[in-house]
Order: structure tokens, then sequence, then C-alpha cells
């Protein structure tokens, strides 16, 4: 027994060794600046006729048939079934858009709520966050030297969701270059923001303002990552 317990002490012991020096063995890190960009939208609207949803039955949808929640792919990320653009009509929990004009003829105040029941508005008509992205600047790179960050060519490609069919595009609105100038507080802690801005061109008749937040800060991260 007693050699028995004498093993098992060596065992564990070697295991904490083990640990401890593990823990002793030097991570390499690196140092530098987080970058932080968040794309919003707004004001979206759509008077426009779409027929993207009209393959379902009445019976599909007891609030109604042609809802669907419309998701955005652009410059930093893919469509989310979330809020990226959000609707007027609350449905499976999401704020939806009437997405079969076709079937649903105007004017028609269940279906459409702006300009007499023959358009549609987000309701509430509130800025969401449609993509978010960060990267990181290595080799002790100052968050101040940035000065002004510029995002090329943003875009929105508007789809609505149809899991797990494939997505129908709706339309797309493309914003041109944008330029932020960043305030830094100090060597890391910067921030900067767009104007409120309108499409140059695309979308149709679907019209929706963009916007872009742009935070800094000091990170630091293990190598090879």
């Amino acid at each position: 027994m007693r050699k028995q317990l004498r093993s098992v002490s060596r065992r564990i012991m070697g295991i904490i060794v083990a640990g401890v020096v593990a823990l002793s063995i030097p991570v390499e890190t690196i140092a530098g600046c987080l970058v932080v960009v968040d794309f919003y939208n707004d004001q979206r609207r759509f008077p426009g006729e779409v027929h993207v949803e009209c393959s379902f039955p009445h019976w599909w949808d007891s609030q109604g048939n042609g809802w669907g929640n419309w998701g955005v792919i652009s410059n930093y990320g893919g469509v989310q079934d979330t809020d990226q653009f959000a609707g007027h009509k609350l449905v499976d929990h999401k704020k939806q858009w009437q997405s079969c004009t076709r079937r649903n003829p105007k004017p028609n105040c269940w279906y459409y709520n702006d300009q007499s029941c023959t358009a549609q508005k987000a309701d509430p008509d509130n800025e969401r966050k449609y993509a978010s992205h960060s990267y990181f600047l290595p080799s002790g790179a100052r968050c101040r030297t940035i000065g002004v960050l510029t995002i090329n060519s943003v875009f929105m490609h508007v789809y609505e969701l149809d899991a797990p069919d494939a997505d129908d595009p709706v339309a797309s609105l493309l914003y041109g270059d944008v330029d932020i100038p960043l305030s830094c507080t100090d060597t890391w802690s910067c921030r900067g923001g767009s104007a409120w801005i309108a499409a140059t061109s695309g979308g149709g008749s679907l019209s929706a303002r963009a916007r872009i937040a742009v935070t800094t800060r000091f990170f630091i991260r293990p190598t090879g990552r």
C-alpha cells in the first residue's frame, strides 16, 4: 500500500511540475493597434415592386403571405438572419418586409405602411448595425499614425433570406469611397465616424443611408495568429 501511495504521489508531483514548467515557458506576443470598423444603416425605404417571396400559399404564414427578412452582404460580412436591414412588420420575431407585391396589390395598409399604404419604410426608423470588422496593425504600430481611414467602394447587397433555399437578391446600394478622419486622445485611443451618406447608384427604388464608425485601442496578441 505504501508503495502504491508513493507511486501515486510521484505521478501527482510530476503533473504539478510539468504544469509549472509549461506555465513558465514564455509566450511570445506582439503589440499593436486594433482597429474596429462598424457599419450602420437607417432611413430604409422601398416604394417599389418585389416578387421574391411568392412561392408559398396564403396559409403558410398566419400573419399574411409574402413576408421576408432581408439581410446584407457588405464589404466586411455576409447575410445574417437578424436585423441587418430591418423592415416594418413583426413576423417570426423579426421586422420583415412585404416581399411579394405581385400577390398583394396596393394600396393595402396591412402589407404597406408608407405613402398612403402603397410603399414600405422601416418602423421604427432607427439605425441598425449591419456589419462589423476588426483588424490588427502589428509591429508596435501606433493607432495615432492612421490619421484618415479610407473604406473603398462601400456597398450593401440586399437579399431576401430564405433558408434552406438560396437567398434572393432584392437590390444593391453603392456608396463609393468613404474617408473617416480619426481623432485621438492618446497614442492608442482614437475614434471617428462618417456622416450619414446616401447611395450614389444602384438600388432601383430601394434606398437607405449608411454610416461608418471607427474605434481603435492598444492590443497584445500571441505571435502566429
